[in-house]
């Protein structure tokens, strides 16, 4: 019922607390990424004018010479690495507002449906449901003893169905608590204690990690959703012209160059193929950087490493934020439940007697 409300609780819950965008981007490395991309770059503006030059005339050609574009390479190298740590500190400034983890992960729990959640809280907590259906047994036995005391004892037969909440309420509240506390072990004698979600905690902590590098936080499917959310396919006239513009603030020699070789229509061109080129590398572009991202970023020890290593109140809270409503109604349906057997007992006492 709570399906999408939980998706997002989530979701909120793991980019608050354990993953962003942007820190992903800084696992990732960028300068290396980048170095990986430098020949593909470097070669984009020489490439370029390279095709152009059968367009030009002859003593245009005689300017724009292969020595010439050859010289053109180093600039754009050196231009390139002095750019990097400014380039790199631009994709983690923007990377969280480009793209919304928090809504791709919680779009992706929803898309699960109710059959895969539940599949995947009894992957994480089966051995916590069942703890609650013993010890509701064992409480409800306990319980069940001294009601049976007080019915012997006083005609109180038409109270069942309310000691009956009562009894649905307490094993179900006590079964919850007994997950939780105590946090750390403690001993009576031989015995120690520990509530079984921190006592089980790293296994819990491997769990979720697992699920969520495999089917909610997967490195190379958000670095392309991000290059796409930064990087737009489509380039009109004003934006290649302010491109134009950036690059020739950049590179002034070479903007310097195509300015005393070419005419005003051949840079326009030569603007237009630019545009098209970059177009047609930005799958390769992508791809690239998605399965370098994808080598170097483990999403699951990253997140098996925070939640194992979080202080046992701070893991509790983020169990309980979780299933916080979910606690409740369990509490409130064990009450109903348990003044629902209570009529079946006084049903039965009323047969027998």
């Amino acid at each position: 019922k709570h399906h999408r409300h939980f998706a997002r609780q989530l979701a909120g819950v793991i980019t608050n607390d354990f993953m962003t965008t942007g820190e992903m981007v800084r696992q990732a490395n960028l300068e290396h990424l980048f170095r990986k991309l430098k020949p593909v770059l470097e070669e984009l503006i020489p490439s370029v004018l390279g095709e152009l030059k059968d367009e030009l005339s002859e003593g245009q050609k005689k300017l724009l010479t292969d020595d010439v574009l050859e010289s053109i390479r180093p600039q754009i190298e050196a231009k390139l690495e002095e750019e990097l740590p400014a380039l790199i500190k631009w994709i983690e400034t923007k990377a969280d507002d480009a793209l919304n983890l928090t809504d791709l992960i919680a779009q992706k729990v929803v898309d699960w449906g109710p059959i895969r959640l539940e599949e995947v809280i009894y992957e994480v907590s089966s051995q916590e449901l069942k703890f609650i259906e013993y010890y509701g047994g064992i409480f409800g036995f306990l319980i069940g003893l001294g009601q049976y005391g007080l019915i012997t004892l006083l005609p109180m037969n038409y109270l069942l169905p309310i000691v009956g909440m009562g009894v649905g309420v307490i094993t179900n509240y006590l079964a919850i608590q007994m997950l939780f506390y105590p946090r750390q072990p403690r001993g009576i004698g031989p015995f120690k204690f520990q509530g079984l979600f921190p006592k089980r905690q790293g296994e819990i902590a491997q769990a979720q990690a697992k699920i969520a590098a495999a089917e909610l936080i997967i490195a190379d499917e958000i670095f392309i959703k991000l290059i796409d959310a930064l990087i737009p396919k489509e380039i009109d006239d004003a934006a290649a012209e302010h491109y134009e513009d950036l690059i020739g603030s950049r590179f002034p020699a070479i903007k310097s160059m195509v300015e005393m070789v070419l005419t005003k229509d051949q840079r326009g061109a030569l603007r237009l193929k630019m545009v098209d080129r970059f177009r047609a590398l930005l799958p390769q572009i992508s791809k690239m950087v998605a399965t370098q991202a994808a080598e170097q970023i483990d999403v699951h020890k990253i997140l098996f490493d925070k939640v194992a290593t979080l202080p046992k109140l701070a893991f509790e809270q983020l169990l309980r934020g979780l299933f916080k409503e979910e606690e409740v109604y369990l509490v409130i349906y064990g009450g109903l439940l348990g003044g629902l057997m209570g009529l079946v007992q006084l049903g039965l006492i009323s047969i027998r007697f």
